[in-house]
């Protein structure tokens, strides 16, 4: 027969497992690890200022889309899209293929570079193109199991410069990025629905046979640090011929866009 003790004890430690595993879905391991050996949650991740590329997903057309299972369809292409976020994660130092910043409804921003490291810092720009390439096989093959009736097609925008992590100063303290790169991710993301570059878009995909068509806008810097084989998969676009400043990238004149099936 137990005794008590034996049985309070048990008892607390089922219950610690069971805080562990739960906090485990709010934080990384390595996070946990920390506060495991006494550090502050706010210790656990970088919040000096750094710079990163931002990847900023949207869905073109996503309030067109009318079935049951919706949200279960961008529940799986985020997960999707997290598990790529996370391959070859370790600490000590901190890397991975991406950090994983939020889930917007239909869109999902991850950063690059910053606060998680990348192998080879000096092709920053080539990894996240690979990133955001990877991440468009695995939504179209989200697409494909979902079985909708018209095509699903995504746009990514991205963008390189200044970011800063911090802790939120409410109660709870999540981590969150800040600074000019998502700023300008978001902008160049919204740039395929700018009626002068929505009509270079299509009428460049219709030339390579395609009718629907993800998209992928880089910004200048980005593209001119590309090797030459992604390089090759973008197409120019000149801002001064079409008459349009980006308002949060002023010295842009040029941006560079990818259609792939």
């Amino acid at each position: 027969m137990q005794s008590e003790g034996g049985k309070g004890q048990q008892e607390l430690c089922s219950t610690r497992q069971h805080l562990y595993r739960q906090l485990s879905k709010l934080v990384y391991p390595h996070q946990l690890e920390r506060i495991k050996s006494g550090d502050q949650l706010e210790e656990t991740m970088p919040v000096e200022k750094g710079r990163a590329i931002i990847n900023v997903f949207d869905v073109q057309r996503y309030g067109e889309i009318k079935h049951e299972r919706t949200k279960f369809f961008f529940l799986d292409v985020f997960r999707s899209f997290s598990d790529i976020c996370m391959q070859g994660y370790q600490h000590n130092p901190l890397k991975a293929r991406a950090f994983r910043l939020k889930e917007t409804g239909d869109g999902f921003i991850s950063a690059i570079g910053y606060p998680f490291l990348v192998d080879d810092p000096h092709s920053l720009a080539d990894h996240a193109v690979e990133t955001a390439l990877i991440m468009f096989r695995e939504f179209n093959a989200e697409v494909e199991r979902f079985g909708y009736g018209n095509p699903i097609k995504g746009a990514m925008g991205l963008a390189f410069n200044s970011v800063q992590g911090t802790f939120q100063s409410s109660d709870i303290k999540s981590y969150d990025l800040f600074g000019d790169a998502l700023i300008q991710a978001y902008r160049y993301e919204e740039l395929r629905k700018l009626p002068a570059i929505e009509h270079i878009i299509h009428d460049h995909a219709l030339s390579l046979g395609m009718s629907f068509y993800n998209i992928l806008i880089v910004q200048e810097v980005i593209y001119n640090s590309l090797k030459p084989e992604y390089k090759a998969l973008f197409r120019a676009i000149d801002l001064r011929e079409i008459g349009y400043v980006i308002r949060v990238d002023i010295d842009a004149r040029y941006v560079y866009v990818h259609v792939l099936p």
